[in-house]
C-alpha cells in the first residue's frame, strides 16, 4: 500500500509542477498574488518570481512534510511519537507501522501538492479579470475540500 502511495506523490508532484509550468505564460507580466479585502488585489510579483515562488511550495513543501512523516520514522524510530509506541513499534509490527507512517505522508504530500495547484488555477481565474479580483466563491469551495480532505486524512491516521 505505501508503494502505491508513494508512487501517486510522485506522480502528483509532477503534475502540480508541469500544471504550473505550462501555465504560468497565461498570466501576465505583473501578478497578482496577494488579495485582501473586497477581494482585491494588494499585492503583486514578477511572473518569473511567482514561478519559482509556486514550484517551491508545489514541489518543495509537499516533498518536505511526505519526507517528515514518511521517511524521518524509518531513519529515526526512537523519534516517533504514538500512543503505545512499545505495541506499535514491537518487532513484529514494526515494520507494518513504518509502512502505514510511510503511505500517510506520501498521501499528505499529495493532498498539499494538489491544493496549491488548485491554488495556482484559482490565481489564473483573478488574474483574467481587470482589475484582478480573487474569485471568493471558487476560493471558499477549494478551502473547504481542502479541509475536509485533511480531516479524513488525519481520521485515517487516527
Amino acid at each position: 500500500m505505501h508503494r502505491i502511495a508513494w508512487f501517486f506523490f510522485v506522480l502528483c508532484l509532477a503534475a502540480s509542477a508541469t500544471y504550473i509550468v505550462m501555465t504560468t505564460s497565461a498570466l501576465p507580466e505583473r501578478i497578482a498574488s496577494h488579495f485582501g479585502p473586497g477581494n482585491a488585489a494588494n499585492a503583486f510579483m514578477s511572473r518569473d518570481g511567482y514561478l519559482t515562488f509556486m514550484l517551491a511550495f508545489a514541489v518543495g513543501l509537499p516533498a518536505f512534510i511526505a519526507a517528515m512523516i514518511g521517511l524521518l520514522p524509518r531513519a529515526r524510530s526512537n523519534s516517533i511519537n504514538i500512543p503505545h509506541k512499545a505495541y506499535w513499534l514491537d518487532p513484529k509490527r514494526k515494520e507494518e507501522t513504518l509502512n502505514t507512517l510511510s503511505a500517510h505522508g506520501a498521501w499528505l504530500g499529495s493532498l498539499i501538492a494538489l491544493f496549491i495547484a488548485a491554488i495556482h488555477y484559482v490565481l489564473l481565474v483573478a488574474n483574467r479579470a481587470s482589475p484582478p479580483r480573487l474569485p471568493a466563491d471558487l476560493f471558499t469551495m477549494l478551502r473547504g475540500g481542502f479541509v475536509a480532505a485533511i480531516v479524513l486524512w488525519a481520521l485515517a491516521l487516527w
